[in-house]
């Protein structure tokens, strides 16, 4: 068997391999679920509701509105090494977003765009890919220091005035990790020079070359990007929230999501436990508020359960089933000459 037929079977196992896991991901979290009985009792209450037609309508048009923003980022920041289409940038995201499904903390993301480039290095490619993962997780940590002062105040009217200690501790700490990450992004380039300096990574030089190629301006560029992506689904929660009768004045319910989006980004999680954590993390705040405010109920856990795994539904199922088929399309192994 020569080097080409060898080449196609692993890529067709590769391809069925990266398909079944994605299903089967998806699969498990949606009829493994414990809850998923009270979720579609809870669905069925909203949509008798008269508000559920319209808010539904705008969550279900924020979704290309998402996914439409970050291939817009992709494709201008690879346009560094290549030259791709909207389409092309379209299917890229979609197969990051398959490959993200069922590895931890979704770094398959990155190989996945990564590995529908034609003409490009595939390692310079996923280098980029980081540096815009990078710019919407510092949207992340910025906004979310954000909502954890306001989330605060809510819960300890002028806390930050009255000198309350462990929370003047942990804004301090955020505040400086804040900056450090601003300028770590804005300084990425000098990540080349660091390598430079260590004699084992001195071969990964013609790697991380590329981030010396980005201007002040064009990182600035893309953290826009990732800020409007954020309020997208920012709101998108916000809205079914809405839906399944979290009753919450917007700026409360902003600051709350903020928080639980923080939270989640920092925890290290793989692809099976990253939506629990997610709905757990809405649970705990979402109760500390309502507790608060006196305005407590039993239903609100199921509620705010049943709007996290919509939105996981919408934000990640959907875009990793149709990415999913845009696998096979991908060349892993270059053609032979005279084969």
């Amino acid at each position: 068997m020569n080097k080409t037929k060898v080449n196609k079977i692993l890529s067709l196992a590769f391809k069925i391999s990266v398909l079944l896991l994605s299903l089967g991901y998806i699969y498990y979290k949606i009829f493994y679920n414990q809850d998923t009985d009270q979720i579609g009792k809870t669905i069925s209450i909203a949509i008798i509701r008269d508000y559920f037609p319209l808010f539904l309508v705008l969550v279900l048009l924020l979704m290309p509105v998402n996914w439409g923003i970050e291939i817009i980022k992709w494709r201008y920041l690879i346009f560094k090494i290549e030259k791709i289409s909207l389409y092309n940038s379209f299917k890229a995201v979609l197969v990051g977003i398959s490959f993200s499904s069922f590895t931890p903390n979704r770094v398959g993301d990155y190989f996945g765009r990564a590995l529908m480039l034609e003409n490009s290095d595939k390692k310079i490619g996923v280098l980029i890919t980081i540096v815009g993962s990078i710019a919407q997780t510092i949207v992340t940590i910025v906004a979310g220091t954000i909502g954890f002062i306001l989330f605060n105040n809510i819960l300890f009217t002028n806390v930050f005035i009255t000198g309350n200690v462990y929370y003047v501790l942990n804004l301090t700490i955020l505040i400086i990790f804040n900056v450090l990450v601003l300028l770590f992004y804005f300084k990425i380039s000098l990540l080349n020079t660091f390598i430079l300096k260590i004699k084992l990574l001195k071969r990964l030089k013609s790697y991380f070359q590329v981030l010396t190629n980005y201007t002040f301006d064009e990182l600035l560029k893309v953290l826009l990007l990732s800020l409007l992506r954020y309020l997208v689904f920012i709101f998108q929660f916000y809205l079914l929230l809405l839906i399944f009768n979290i009753q919450i004045d917007v700026l409360n319910g902003i600051a709350i999501i903020s928080v639980i989006y923080l939270v989640t980004t920092i925890i290290p999680t793989i692809a099976l436990t990253e939506l629990g954590i997610k709905g757990a993390a809405a649970i705990y705040f979402f109760e500390l508020y309502f507790k608060q405010t006196s305005y407590y109920s039993d239903d609100i856990a199921i509620n705010v359960v049943a709007a996290t795994f919509v939105l996981w539904i919408l934000n990640l199922a959907i875009p990793a089933l149709i990415g999913s088929f845009y696998v096979f399309k991908m060349k892993l192994f270059k053609k032979q000459i005279n084969e």
